[in-house]
């Protein structure tokens, strides 16, 4: 995965690949985390990607350099949901609307336990082992 983005002839940019991640959650990601909350299985994976798109809305990247995060869907309040400073705050995002009804207390924990890690060791001290 990483070589396609060292392959110049993939052109592939990473903002435009992490833009409108609400959708992209929505659709991609919501069957899974429905079945892993059902089944009560490992989250830490998904954990660990929520986390990451979360803190990418944030606008920042680990060496504190500004971009813009492309969310086309969100509004005004989304994205002051988005940049709050209440690491929880995100969870109201529609993003996670598909998985509200179920237990995702562990989830949210988990997701929770990332951010901090990433804000403060970096994105890679996150990754699940």
């Amino acid at each position: 995965m990483i070589s396609r983005f060292s392959n110049p002839a993939m052109a592939d940019q990473n903002l435009r690949i992490g833009s409108d991640g609400q959708s992209k959650v929505q659709v991609f990601w919501t069957a899974t985390i429905q079945n892993l909350l059902k089944g009560k299985l490992p989250i830490d994976r998904v954990a660990y990607g929520l986390a990451a798109y979360l803190e990418m809305l944030r606008g920042k990247n680990e060496k504190g350099d500004s971009f813009d995060p492309i969310e086309p869907t969100f509004t005004e309040e989304s994205w002051k949901i988005a940049r709050s400073d209440n690491f929880s705050a995100g969870f109201d995002l529609p993003a996670f609307d598909g998985w509200r009804k179920l237990n995702h207390e562990e989830l949210d924990k988990k997701v929770i336990e990332l951010r901090h890690i990433i804000r403060e060791k970096g994105v890679k001290a996150a990754l699940p082992n």
